[in-house]
């Protein structure tokens, strides 16, 4: 605080008071106090005065989504390995602008964890000054970054999407329509999508616009992007949902329509969600070991808090692709 009162040529009693009542400080005086926060990096610890040492105990999981089910087992996986070892997991939901990541990481920087998980990977400049000054260790998930913060666990979205595409390809299929979230919002549908084009060069396909659809995630979503995509191109012969939710819907929704899969149209999804073994055709899909990534994430963490060397601190889980019978 005094280093902030330097830059901001206030007393540190003015910070204080800027910090916990704003209302008592002047515009000028708050915006020089604000500008030298975010020049230095400072978070207001909200927790020192209650601790015995300077350990919380804590690990902080911040997700894009709490409503999205295939986050859960990756948090599973973290707090299994956390709880074994006394820690206990703090989850939060950022949203999926990286805006909303930066405002939620000021209160969670706040109350001082020893360490922190990202499920994402792009995050603002501020976010990333945060980070680096928290001196904390960090994992990020989601992707393989090109700038990683500390410490990484994950899969190439990239990659695994191209595979599933070459692997629907090599089956004989030519019309392979693609489902995926917002690209401009989503950076992990961005690389989906960026795969399976790159598959569809490789084969020699068409790139066809009328048969690639953004959508929310959910099942009746699922069952709507079937429809639009048989509509609007009918000889279409295959769809790659780049996420099972949307997988499960549309085989419901031929289900309904008395539609043979992969008969009349083959289905591939993504992930490994609980609910795809029990469906019928089972279904083929490019699945990720999200719990694998929540343990060896949490290990890593551990590793770094005790002070002990992890050897790898970027760790590609890879993927696999499940051959169903639904392709």
């Amino acid at each position: 605080m005094a280093d902030i009162a330097k830059l901001a040529k206030v007393s540190a009693i003015t910070v204080s008071r800027a910090l916990s009542t704003p209302d008592k400080v002047s515009e000028k005086a708050r915006q020089r106090i604000a500008n030298a926060i975010t020049k230095t990096g400072y978070v207001p610890n909200r927790v020192a005065g209650s601790l015995a040492s300077n350990r919380t105990r804590i690990i902080a999981a911040v997700v894009p989504t709490i409503d999205n089910s295939v986050y859960g087992s990756t948090l599973q996986g973290l707090s299994d390995v956390l709880r074994a070892d006394g820690y206990h997991l703090m989850v939060c939901n950022s949203g999926v602008d990286p805006r909303g990541e930066e405002t939620l990481l000021f209160t969670l920087l706040s109350h001082r964890p020893d360490g922190m998980f990202f499920h994402n990977v792009l995050h603002t400049d501020k976010t990333r000054r945060l980070l680096r000054a928290a001196k904390i260790p960090i994992v990020e998930a989601g992707d393989l970054p090109s700038r990683p913060i500390d410490m990484v666990v994950a899969y190439s979205n990239f990659d695994s999407a191209k595979a599933m595409t070459l692997y629907l390809g090599r089956k004989g299929y030519r019309r392979i329509g693609f489902v995926c979230n917002d690209i401009r919002t989503n950076p992990r549908a961005r690389e989906r999508r960026r795969g399976y084009l790159a598959a569809l060069r490789a084969l020699n396909l068409p790139q066809d616009p009328r048969i690639i659809y953004q959508t929310p995630l959910g099942f009746r979503e699922g069952a709507e992007a079937l429809s639009i995509l048989t509509r609007n191109c009918p000889d279409i012969d295959a769809i790659f949902f780049s996420a099972e939710l949307w997988a499960v819907g549309a085989l419901l929704e031929c289900q309904r329509r008395g539609w043979a899969v992969p008969g009349r149209i083959a289905i591939a999804g993504y992930d490994d969600h609980r609910i795809a073994p029990e469906v019928e055709p089972t279904l083929t899909s490019a699945r990720v070991q999200r719990m694998k990534i929540g343990q060896l994430a949490a290990e890593m963490l551990l590793q770094r808090i005790r002070g002990e060397h992890v050897e790898h601190s970027v760790v590609d889980v890879g993927y696999e692709i499940f051959e169903g019978l639904s392709a």
